[in-house]
Parts: C-alpha cells; sequence; structure tokens
C-alpha cells in the first residue's frame, strides 16, 4: 500500500517545527540584560525631560525678568509724568510754557521768525 499525503506515516509535528524555525539559539538574553536595556531607557527618557524641563525654566524665568525691568521703567515713566500734570495744574507759567512749546503760541507782541535748516 502506498503512503498517501494524510496518513500517520507523514505527519509532522508542527510544534516542534515552529518551535525549530524560531528559536535564536545562539541569541539568547539573559533577564538581568533586559532588565538593565529597561532601566538605561527610563533614565534616558527622565534624563531628557529634566533637560527640557530646564530649559523651559530658564526662559521663563529670562521672560520674567524682561517684563519685571519694562515694568520698573513704565513706573518711572508714569512718576515723571504725574509730576508733570501736577506741575502743570498748580503752576501757570508752567502751563504756559508748554502751550508755547507744544502748540506754537505766541505772547502778544512777539515774532516769531523760522529759520530754513541747510
Amino acid at each position: 500500500m502506498k503512503p498517501v499525503s494524510n496518513s500517520t506515516v507523514t505527519r509532522v509535528n508542527y510544534s516542534e517545527a515552529v518551535a525549530q524555525r524560531f528559536s535564536w539559539r545562539g541569541l539568547y538574553i539573559p533577564n538581568y540584560v533586559w532588565l538593565v536595556m529597561i532601566m538605561v531607557a527610563a533614565l534616558a527618557i527622565s534624563v531628557s525631560t529634566a533637560i527640557r524641563s530646564r530649559e523651559q525654566a530658564r526662559n521663563a524665568q529670562l521672560s520674567y525678568n524682561q517684563t519685571a525691568e519694562r515694568v520698573s521703567q513704565m513706573q518711572v515713566e508714569n512718576k515723571r509724568i504725574r509730576e508733570r500734570i501736577k506741575q502743570l495744574r498748580e503752576d501757570p507759567r508752567a502751563g504756559e510754557l508748554a502751550a508755547r512749546e507744544q502748540l506754537n503760541y505766541l505772547r502778544p507782541n512777539e515774532v516769531a521768525v523760522k529759520l530754513k535748516a541747510q
């Protein structure tokens, strides 16, 4: 009798064939190596995150310092303007001088001479 492909004579144990095909006989990696690789990856991620957050904190501090400087400059400018307003309200000569400078007002009997710039 001739053996057929489905007979018991030609049966193949597929679990052994799959195990042999996918076995990495020379590439066995011990468990401690896997653990070290995971720990190194976690360390790299945490270090990169710390570096990035430190850079962001430095940029935020720089922006804060610039804003604080501008605020202090504006406070000085506001104080100067308040003093000027107070002076204009209280001193009539200061008001007259401001009107003459800004609005080009003249007193009676004054003559304005315009000079050409060369």
